[in-house]
């Protein structure tokens, strides 16, 4: 015959109804949600039943929450209320609790966690179960519930911009924090968080190449162009505390020597971040993988193909279009990542470009960040170009001239700079 095993307590004459983890005077990381364009904490992150929303706080801290309880006016009453679990436990508390009649809620009360969060980066699954001691006491502790909440734990508070940067909100978008504690676990230094994050990009599923511009739209639509690129990149960085710049390179489209008109756009063939082309449409291209500039009154052989490639196009005698990426300043040296075209990290021996379209940059103050980073990662510029006695003339969107092998611009051409670009925060 079996041993009779000993009835558990009775339920507490109440139970655990919401659990709000970034409210007014809490000390969670502030989560934005895309779809509805709200903070996360604008309600609590845990609704028995309904809801369950990750929280976020730097690692080593000590949560405190606000909590409600469902139960019937005749419990109202004097309690004393904590909770057991993992990866924290609840200070217990006396409270005074009241039941609405017709809700049948409490009000908020606030709990201090016992102890802190782990002191590393990561996504940790949390369980609190929670009971009461009623007054008197008796020999037991009635259960009051169990809420499962998701918890990430970040490096550091959310970075901040330098003086003359871009100011950066004050949050971060939920997955966005969940990603990067998730690719970055265990990290403790700005470059290892970068490059573990960089790494990580492609596993989001998010692409490349698909038409939109800012966070919550790539968000939204699993992917965007680069501008929302660079700022999620930044903002990626920004959820463990780590700031890194953004810059855009712009074409800077100048009429040269001879007429010819160097350059009119940037020309890609990587297809991008989980994307196995480019998504623009196929144009015809005359492309020059030979020495240039072409010697005066000579006709090279180009190579004509169409297909698709990403065309990025200037415009004379205005700002239009280039390129965005983003670069960490770590202990001495500048390292550029291209989320884009998962190019990086890569070490660029000259400072971060400053942030001044009204100056063009080329020459020898280009010359690093060209040898380091674009004459691999730009295939070719796109210009207009004399061949002999032809002319092959490029018109924005509708016509291209002739594609030259960004790796063979040199650094000056009749004494001007061979490569400029305008560049931009």
């Amino acid at each position: 015959m079996s041993p009779a095993t000993s009835p558990g307590p009775p339920p507490a004459p109440f139970q655990v109804e919401r659990v709000h983890f970034d409210f007014p005077g809490g000390r969670a990381i502030h989560l934005g949600d895309p779809a509805s364009n709200q903070l996360v904490g604008a309600g609590p992150e845990w609704v028995r039943g309904t809801r369950n929303e990750l929280a976020a706080y730097v690692r080593g801290n000590r949560p405190n929450l606000r909590v409600v309880f469902r139960g019937k006016p005749a419990a109202n009453g004097k309690y004393t209320i904590g909770a057991d679990g993992t990866p924290f436990q609840v200070e217990e508390r006396d409270v005074s609790l009241a039941f609405d009649p017709i809700t049948e809620l409490s009000g908020s009360e606030v709990f201090e966690a016992r102890g802190n969060l782990p002191d590393v980066i990561g996504v940790h699954p949390a369980k609190l179960d929670w009971y009461v001691r009623e007054h008197p006491p008796p020999a037991h502790c009635p259960p009051a519930g169990t809420s499962t909440h998701r918890l990430a734990t970040s490096w550091r508070a959310l970075a901040t911009a330098p003086a003359g940067e871009a100011a950066l909100p004050n949050w971060v978008y939920k997955s966005l924090m969940e990603w990067t504690c998730q690719w970055a676990a265990g990290q403790n230094n700005e470059r290892a968080i970068c490059d573990a994050i960089f790494n990580g990009l492609p596993s989001s599923g998010l692409q490349y190449g698909v038409r939109a511009h800012t966070i919550r739209d790539l968000l939204l639509n699993q992917g965007g162009m680069c501008q929302a690129w660079y700022e999620t990149f930044q903002q990626m960085a920004q959820c463990q505390g780590v700031f890194v710049y953004r810059r855009r390179f712009l074409v800077d489209w100048r009429v040269v020597a001879g007429g010819d008109e160097h350059w009119c756009a940037i020309v890609v063939r990587n297809g991008g971040l989980n994307q196995t082309s480019p998504t623009h449409p196929a144009t015809t291209f005359h492309d020059h993988n030979g020495e240039f500039p072409i010697p005066a009154g000579t006709t090279v052989p180009l190579t004509t193909i169409t297909e698709p490639r990403y065309r990025f196009w200037g415009l004379p005698g205005y700002l239009n279009d280039g390129h965005c990426i983003n670069f960490l300043d770590h202990e001495g040296k500048v390292y550029l990542y291209d989320a884009c075209f998962i190019i990086g990290p890569v070490v660029i021996n000259s400072p971060i470009p400053a942030n001044n379209l009204a100056v063009p940059q080329g020459g020898a103050a280009l010359a690093p960040f060209k040898t380091a980073y674009l004459d691999d990662a730009i295939d070719y510029m796109l210009g207009t170009v004399r061949n002999g006695a032809a002319i092959l003339r490029s018109v924005p969107t509708s016509q291209n001239g002739m594609t030259v092998r960004t790796a063979n611009i040199p650094q000056t051409i009749a004494g001007a700079d061979g490569l400029t670009f305008r560049w931009g925060g």
